[in-house]
């Protein structure tokens, strides 16, 4: 094992990308999967709900667009983390031990997956409202 000070060896740069990769890889196909899953659920059952109720209130649109944005956020935080993971791994390869925590690029895509995940949240109260004031 290598202190602070020590560089990297060949073996410690593979293990740390390969460690890397994979954490990262299961961690946002996890969340990314949850969030599309929810989301496009909560844009079908809305859609079939205005269908049925023959009305497409505002709260029904609200749902529809919170929902929306929640996609939105989710296919632009994947870009940004392979921005993320391949910044990380330019600092594996250059030995920088703290550039490897992270930067501007997992900043971005948590920022993505908190508005994602507020999105969906506020995409269900808004379906709700919708179904209780027309149902």
């Amino acid at each position: 094992m290598t202190t602070q000070e020590d560089p990297l060896d060949n073996d410690e740069i593979d293990r740390a990308v390969s460690e890397l990769s994979a954490a990262h890889a299961k961690s946002q196909a996890d969340y990314d999967d949850s969030i599309r899953t929810i989301a496009a659920g909560a844009v079908a059952v809305t859609a079939s709900l205005v269908a049925a109720l023959e009305v497409a209130a505002w709260s029904g649109g609200l749902a529809m667009g919170f929902s929306i944005a929640a996609l939105s956020a989710i296919l632009l935080s994947h870009w940004t983390s392979q921005r993320d993971s391949d910044a990380r791994m330019k600092r594996v390869w250059a030995a920088d031990r703290e550039g490897i925590q992270g930067g501007s690029w997992e900043r971005a895509t948590t920022t993505l997956h908190a508005a994602a995940g507020l999105c969906v949240i506020a995409a269900g109260v808004a379906l709700l409202v919708f179904v209780t004031s027309h149902t």
